[in-house]
């Protein structure tokens, strides 16, 4: 049982305690959550007028409350004593939690982004070179740039590792020798991104193109910067 001179001092100093600093911690989320439910009604009825907006806002719905939630939790174990227990460990969950959400919170208005171009440019018209033109270019680029926020995302997440910083800081103090192994270890990477945006620039080929491969004729079904994938009259790929 917990004395009442026990609630006391967790009362006068929440977070000097795990108790009081779990009971904040809940109702900072519960506050969290309320706020953004509401901002977010508030948003999605200004932006009903707006079909476009309102596909975007339903991709970044759930990562948006997350990243505010972790945010507001990383914020709070700050203030708590430094003197507790497993205190630092909780910061740093935080912190990458708080960069995890956040790319993740990127990742998802991007495709959103992608996903409003391509409601805006329909191809089931009669006359639809354009609309395929700037669904290949939003795919591409949409896909590009999330493997992008990945990369950056990720090793962002890495550095808020005492460790991981000084293994870094220390390869970029050394010479060339690691430099060069990584450049070429990401040559494929790279690659694939560069003839990917190279397809969306160029557009040689476009999305819903009809090609004749080995005499059979198909329709290119998706691009991306490893691969394109045509599906053939009787369905195959």
């Amino acid at each position: 049982m917990i004395s009442i001179e026990e609630l006391q001092r967790i009362a006068d100093a929440p977070l000097h305690s795990w108790l009081g600093t779990l009971f904040v911690s809940v109702v900072v989320v519960l506050v969290v959550t309320v706020v953004h439910r509401l901002g977010a009604r508030i948003v999605k009825r200004i932006a009903q007028p707006y079909p476009l907006m309102s596909v975007i806002l339903r991709y970044i719905d759930k990562p948006s409350l997350v990243v505010l939630a972790l945010l507001a939790l990383e914020f709070l174990w700050l203030q708590a004593d430094d003197g507790m227990s497993f205190v630092r460990g909780m910061r740093t969950a935080a912190a990458v939690g708080s960069i995890v959400s956040l790319t993740w919170l990127l990742v998802r208005l991007a495709a959103g982004v992608g996903d409003a171009i391509i409601q805006a440019h329909p191809i089931d018209t009669a006359d639809n070179l354009h609309a395929r033109r700037i669904h290949t270019q939003a795919k591409v680029l949409v896909r590009t740039v999330m493997v992008l926020i990945v990369i950056i995302g990720t090793g962002a997440a890495l550095m808020t590792f005492p460790n991981v910083r000084q293994g870094g800081a220390s390869l970029l103090a050394s010479a060339g020798v690691a430099g060069l192994v990584a450049g070429i270890a990401a040559r494929p990477v790279l690659g694939n991104l560069i003839a990917g945006l190279q397809i969306a620039l160029t557009q040689p080929i476009r999305l819903d193109d009809v090609v004749v491969i080995q005499g059979e004729w198909g329709r290119i079904e998706e691009i991306t910067g490893s691969f394109v994938s045509v599906r053939l009259w009787d369905q195959r790929r």
